[in-house]
């Protein structure tokens, strides 16, 4: 694919200065005046973080105009002192990020031992940026109710211009959970995710997150949804920003667990219909805690995090299975009215064993007689009796896999059998980070997620195979999800910052099928052409009939073989000259994709799908010669599917062997500059706020 180009210049005209954000950043700016209104320039600004005691300074300028980027997320102080005025503080500052938080001073003139002193106020509306985002806090996360997992992409509800969220693909390939949305009608793979500036995109599914850090790890989540900044390129829906949490110089910590039961949910529509009187046993429980703290004491902090996802999740489904007399071959009772000619007399049609009898509804006939359109079948009939497979007419491989199914156990020639099963998920989640202020001018921080998760699922008609009983993924799924990144922002100067981070994200996953390892199609049922000498070859080939559950094992995707990677780095630098904020930088992406997994055709065990029409009469011949009465009858029913089946009698077989491991890679790169301002005209400020921004993308 040949490199994109996406340029974007944007100019606003303003009466206040502007100032740049950062994605995993946020920033404190302001304009100091004295009580007539004129400004104060050259004062010293000092932010102090009430968390972790780390101080940054910098000088107003001669507008009285200050900036300090690059804070992490937390409360701050904000100290002023100027000549000939009172000292000035104000705590409780919040800085997000992703936000500019503005602290306008009003300098007193005064001694300096006089102190003014303004406590934290309301938060104010963000006038700094143009970006719509929104911004989700511990507090939010940890209060507002969250459904299913404990999830917090269920709150991006709450953003305007999303859908509402839900979940996706199997549990036992995506064990995280996480969920999807589009946001303002993009499609939603044009979303972003990034965990501490890490990639956290699923390579194969890009709509998915591929890590879903527990909510008692999470200090913020910034979302932005449209005017990105030229830094937030990459994305064409969402730019979702997740700061996870750090350490700070008090000892802090938590501990919950949350338990839930099938005892305390209604009975479902399949169990109501089925008669079922006692709820299966389900079960689901969340467990966690969390440690964090200073190693030193305004220098080396450390924050870790457990949680484990323990669930027993019950379904209860109605299945089709053949009753017994059609696993005999006899489908007599199916037998409905005579069908007549237009003239109104019985139509006569051969059977057999060499007679003839009145053509009638619902009849099975021969594949093998008549013609090759369908026309001039016979019916089937056995000691005399229409509608009767003989014995020796059955598939030999087909009774074999017939003598696996359950026989039903509700009345009724479909909906006739119920199972029950659990589908057990172990998942666990670790999260730590250590943060290192190295000195006033260089930060640092390390961080390492990982999520190990177990997941099962069992044939639904047990040694027949069947769909699985559970949300999606038959046999045994092992995954194991890391994301390990770095950081660091260092004050060069007053005027004059960088920062950077380097990340990595790995998807590893086994998803073996129960059936794994038995050439079943071959050696059980016969079946030449089925299976093959590779493992991955092994297991059962699926069976279709329409109008019934499926047999054998009806996964094409299963087994697989994941071990996709991401690496991300980016660097910026934040430049503040006289009357100019300009913040540029470069960021890249390489998504590697590198697995084996059946995607074309049949699958590698084969497959044979049985219709109706295999077993039915073609009545256009009929209908040409002597018409009938009420327009064409059809012959095709859904015994007409299981007979066929009975006689190994497919209208559609294949087999797609598939040893090409699948390698490719993608490598998304962006240079950015934005954010300036000037003076137009004498005396008379105006902000000219730019974007320029280069999107490209290479894959193999």
């Amino acid at each position: 694919m040949l490199p994109s180009l996406i340029i974007a210049i944007v100019i606003v005209g303003a009466a206040a200065r502007s100032a740049a954000a950062q994605v995993l950043y946020g920033s404190i700016a302001g304009t100091l005046t004295d009580e007539t209104g004129a400004v104060v320039p050259k004062a010293a600004v000092t932010v102090t973080n009430t968390s972790t005691g780390l101080t940054r300074q910098a000088t107003a300028d001669e507008a009285g105009y200050y900036s300090i980027p690059n804070l992490l997320e937390g409360r701050y102080d904000v100290s002023v002192t100027a000549g000939g005025f009172s000292p000035y503080t104000q705590t409780g500052v919040d800085v997000r990020i992703n936000n500019v938080t503005r602290v306008n001073a009003v300098m007193h003139l005064g001694a300096l031992n006089e102190q003014v002193t303004v406590e934290a106020s309301a938060a104010v509306l963000q006038t700094t940026k143009s970006d719509v985002s929104a911004n989700l806090d511990t507090a939010s996360m940890e209060n507002l109710p969250l459904p299913g997992y404990r999830n917090y992409q269920s709150l991006i509800n709450l953003v305007p211009g999303t859908t509402p969220a839900r979940f996706q693909n199997a549990v036992t390939d995506t064990p995280g959970r996480a969920l999807t949305t589009n946001v303002n009608g993009q499609e939603r793979g044009a979303n972003n995710t990034r965990v501490d500036g890490s990639a956290d995109i699923l390579v194969t599914m890009p709509h998915h997150a591929v890590y879903v850090p527990p909510v008692e790890s999470i200090q913020e989540v910034n979302i932005s949804t449209n005017n990105f900044d030229a830094e937030q390129g990459m994305t064409g829906g969402a730019a979702v920003t997740v700061i996870t949490k750090s350490g700070t110089n008090n000892l802090r910590g938590s501990a919950f667990t949350m338990y839930d039961s099938s005892a305390l949910r209604a009975f479902t529509w399949d169990e109501n219909r089925s008669g079922i009187a006692n709820k299966p046993e389900g079960r689901r429980s969340i467990s966690g805690g969390s440690l964090g703290g200073p190693i030193r004491k305004n220098k080396l902090f450390y924050f870790a995090n457990w949680e484990g996802t323990f669930e027993r999740n019950s379904f209860t489904r109605r299945f089709s299975v053949l009753p017994a007399d059609f696993r005999t071959g006899d489908f007599s009772r199916m037998l409905g009215a005579q069908i007549l000619s237009a003239s109104g007399n019985p139509i006569l049609v051969p059977t057999t064993e060499g007679g003839t009898t009145a053509l009638r509804q619902g009849m099975i006939f021969d594949p093998f007689s008549g013609n090759l359109d369908g026309t001039g079948r016979s019916v089937f009939s056995s000691g005399g009796q229409i509608n009767v497979i003989p014995a020796a007419r059955l598939n030999a491989p087909m009774q074999r896999m017939l003598g696996l199914v359950p026989v039903p156990n509700r009345p009724g020639d479909t909906d006739n059998y119920v199972n029950t099963a659990l589908q057990p998920l172990n998942r666990n989640n670790v999260d730590a980070k250590v943060n290192w202020n190295r000195n006033e001018r260089h930060q640092l921080w390390f961080k390492y997620s990982a999520m190990d998760a177990l997941v099962s699922g069992e044939f639904a008609l047990g040694a027949a195979g069947g769909p699985c009983l559970c949300g999606g993924g038959l046999g045994k799924g092992s995954t194991l999800v890391q994301i390990a990144g770095i950081g660091q922002t260092y004050t060069v100067s007053p005027t004059f910052l960088i920062d950077g981070t380097f990340g990595w994200t790995r998807f590893g996953q086994d998803v073996e099928p129960p059936d794994l390892g038995t050439n079943f199609g071959l050696d059980v049922l016969g079946i030449p052409g089925t299976n093959g000498p590779d493992r991955r070859e092994s297991g059962m080939p699926p069976l279709y009939v329409a109008g019934y559950s499926e047999l054998g094992n009806p996964e094409g995707w299963n087994p697989l073989y994941r071990n996709d990677q991401s690496y991300t780095f980016n660097t910026n630098a934040s430049w503040m000259k006289g009357l100019h904020d300009v913040r540029f930088g470069f960021d890249f992406v390489h998504h590697l994709m590198n697995h084996w997994q059946p995607e074309l055709g049949e699958g590698p065990r084969g497959a044979f799908y049985f219709d109706p029409g295999v077993t039915a009469l073609n009545p256009d011949a009929l209908d040409e010669t002597v018409g009938f009465r009420g327009g064409t009858p059809s012959f095709e029913n859904d015994w007409n599917a299981a007979a066929a089946f009975l006689l190994g009698t497919p209208d559609v077989s294949g087999k797609s062997s598939q040893f090409i491991k699948m390698n490719s890679f993608e490598n998304q790169y962006a240079l950015y500059i934005q954010s300036w301002n000037m003076i137009i005209e004498r005396k008379l400020p105006a902000d000219l706020v730019g974007s320029i921004g280069y999107v490209g993308s290479a894959s193999v």
